[in-house]
């Protein structure tokens, strides 16, 4: 199998690491094991791997997401923003370093009867 994989001379790790940011690790995994068939593997020494054997199997993980990152991404800064008050503590910040905004927001808005 793969295990003896432990270098690949060429293989642009780099680029690998940076088109399968926010991928899971389990899709990642996927796609290694749906590139690096037993029949690749035997051929490595014939034909080294390339990185870009790999965009077609991130390209069908990224496929199968019900959802896309930017959207699940933006939920999670949400979420991280109500549980730890980060909203407010910027808001106070916000308001801090420039009291005259604060100071406009704060005039309309009285008690109504």
């Amino acid at each position: 199998g793969a295990e003896g994989l432990t270098h690949a001379e060429g293989l642009d790790l780099s680029t690998l690491g940076r088109i399968s940011e926010g991928f899971a690790a389990g899709s990642i995994e996927r796609c290694v094991k749906r590139t690096l068939t037993v029949r690749r593997i035997a051929r490595l020494e014939k034909r080294p791997i390339a990185a870009s054997e790999f965009i077609n199997g991130l390209a069908l993980e990224a496929s199968k997401r019900e959802v896309p990152l930017k959207t699940e991404q933006d939920t999670f800064n949400a979420f991280t923003e109500m549980i730890s008050g980060l909203g407010d503590r910027r808001k106070l910040i916000e308001d801090l370093n420039n009291p005259d905004a604060a100071d406009q927001g704060k005039k309309g808005g009285g008690k109504k009867k």
